[in-house]
């Protein structure tokens, strides 16, 4: 997406003012640097200025045998980024050692880059990630590279257990599109990158899943992708039944046809979806009709309610979205009005627009 320049200084000041206005837990900050040792400088004392007394310093991360929980970081701010370029040659171990004499002349003759201090994870090739020279290393992967790693499953879960993986849309994306966050969430990554300016269903399934937790911005792995012997399950461990009642308040300017997609978005076969029929109405309308979602992967699967308007010509139009992760749902019957595209509340001109469900999961234990 082509952008404008933003003053960096403007970027950590606002970073600074409302990293912890929604929770206590950890920010990340990832810097991809392109600049001279004097822009450098001044990049370091604007994060000493305006983040230090919650910056994580690289010698803390140099001390820890395993990476910290998010519990214990609150309040604190990580930088992430490559180890800057002389550091990087002379640790590759490939070069001739006239040249890494030159490297290390040239090192002793300037000052002391303190931007690397600041760095306390450092972004690395994939294949690098994990040789255990360090815990506080992470990779990113763009998503065709990342797809390289889908075909072996348990080692990149295994991998995520000790490290950081960052996956992003590809560069072939120029309409900033999105693509499908339950893929590498399927795999145990831990930060999934997406075009936040571009709405879509795959944005609506990204706030959904981290509207649980409190919305703090953090949401646990299940369980058994963080014991050491991942068992991975393979057979169906629950059933989501989602009975559609009725939506209220459309106040519809002429009549329209009306319907509902009832979707689940997961992992694998857990993404399944459906719709109710049509029915043709100026403001309420009623379907009591009930849809069945089998799940292996329910705490990875985001259920997503979505309000469609016809108009006489056949013209399909959004009427407004709730996205609810299977783990915060509410079993019973429940009234909850809908959100716009963008993820606020969708706003009628006489109150909310709002959708009516009843809602009950099945477990091996009940009576499939």
């Amino acid at each position: 997406t082509i952008t404008k320049a933003v003053p960096f200084i403007k970027c950590i000041h606002v970073i600074q003012k409302y990293a912890f206005a929604k929770s206590d837990f950890p920010v990340i900050i990832t810097l991809e640097i392109h600049c001279n040792k004097r822009n450098k400088a001044i990049m370091t004392q604007i994060l000493r200025d305006e983040l230090g007394e919650f910056l994580v310093y690289k010698k803390e991360t140099e001390q820890w045998k395993q990476f910290p929980s998010p519990s214990q970081l609150k309040k604190r701010i990580l930088i992430r980024s490559k180890e800057n370029e002389s550091e990087a040659i002379l640790n590759a171990n490939t070069m001739s050692p006239t040249l890494v004499k030159k490297w290390a002349a040239k090192q002793q003759e300037d000052e002391k880059d303190a931007l690397s201090d600041l760095i306390s994870i450092i972004n690395v090739k994939h294949s690098e990630m994990v040789d255990g020279s360090s815990i506080a290393v992470s990779s990113s992967r763009g998503e065709s590279r990342f797809e390289e790693l889908t075909q072996n499953r348990d080692k990149i879960m295994k991998e995520t257990q000790t490290h950081l993986l960052r996956t992003y849309p590809g560069a072939l994306r120029v309409d900033s599109s999105n693509y499908d966050p339950c893929i590498p969430w399927g795999l145990g990554v831990q930060i999934v990158a997406m075009n936040w300016q571009t709405p879509g269903i795959q944005m609506s399934v990204y706030r959904g899943r981290f509207d649980d937790n409190g919305g703090c911005g953090y949401v646990k792995k299940p369980e058994w992708m963080l014991s050491p012997s991942i068992v991975v399950p393979t057979s169906q461990r629950a059933i989501l039944i989602v009975k559609m009642l009725s939506a209220r308040r459309l106040r519809h300017s002429s009549i329209k046809d009306n319907f509902v997609s009832v979707e689940v978005y997961g992992y694998g076969d857990d993404t399944k979806l459906s719709r109710t029929t049509s029915i043709r109405v100026f403001d309420c309308c009623t379907w009591n009709q009930e849809f069945s979602f089998p799940l292996k992967y329910p705490e990875l699967a985001v259920l997503v309610l979505t309000l469609v308007t016809v108009d006489i010509f056949g013209k399909e139009e959004f009427g407004g979205q709730m996205a609810i992760p299977i783990n915060n749902l509410n079993l019973g019957k429940f009234t909850f009005p809908l959100k716009s595209k963008h993820g606020t509340f969708h706003r009628g001109k006489k109150g909310d627009r709002a959708l009516v469900a009843e809602f009950s999961l099945l477990t091996p234990d009940d009576s499939w």
